[in-house]
């Protein structure tokens, strides 16, 4: 009997302390607490130039896709996205983040290659420090943040939308698709 007990109590402590962290991150969507600014390099792509960007962009709206090449939710969202961007003002910054390890399964020349290969035209960036995917709550790919002009995030899902949805999702952080 006291082992049963003292399973249930572990279990018990499992499930609190995951509750906890879940929590905490969902805290920080109700404060409306801002995105900082982070210098991301971005790739030479097809849409995308080699360098450095500002991911969010202060005072622009933001959309940002994360994703990974070895995810074929991934693939098949691009599509979407392509279409979804044709719809996007140019006054939006409109970026996709990979958190792959370059360098040790991937080079930039095959994100470059992959993204070419599955028609992304926009500018691809690299986190793979977590820089911004980690303060921002991405954890599954893909996923999907608008945020407005002050870098707060407006919206957030993660796996595969319409381009309805994320019109709609635009529309949160007050910018009308074209």
């Amino acid at each position: 009997m006291r082992r049963r007990d003292a399973l249930v109590g572990i279990g018990s402590l499992g499930v609190l302390g995951g509750s906890a962290v879940a929590l905490r991150r969902l805290d920080r969507f109700f404060r409306d607490e801002t995105v900082p600014e982070t210098m991301l390099e971005t790739i030479d792509a097809r849409g995308s130039e080699a360098g450095e960007t500002a991911i969010p962009a202060r005072g622009a709206v933001t959309v940002l896709d994360f994703f990974a090449t070895w995810c074929n939710d991934c693939k098949q969202y691009l599509d979407t996205l392509a279409e979804f961007q044709a719809t996007v003002p140019e006054t939006v910054q409109f970026v996709s983040v990979t958190t792959e390890q370059v360098g040790t399964t991937k080079s930039r020349d095959d994100i470059a290659a992959w993204w070419n290969w599955h028609g992304g035209n926009w500018t691809v960036a690299l986190d793979p420090s977590l820089a911004v995917a980690e303060p921002i709550g991405a954890t599954y790919v893909p996923h999907t943040f608008v945020l407005d002009e002050s870098n707060a995030i407006t919206w957030s899902e993660s796996g595969l939308h319409t381009v309805s949805e994320l019109d709609a999702a635009l529309e949160t952080a007050g910018v009308v698709p074209r």
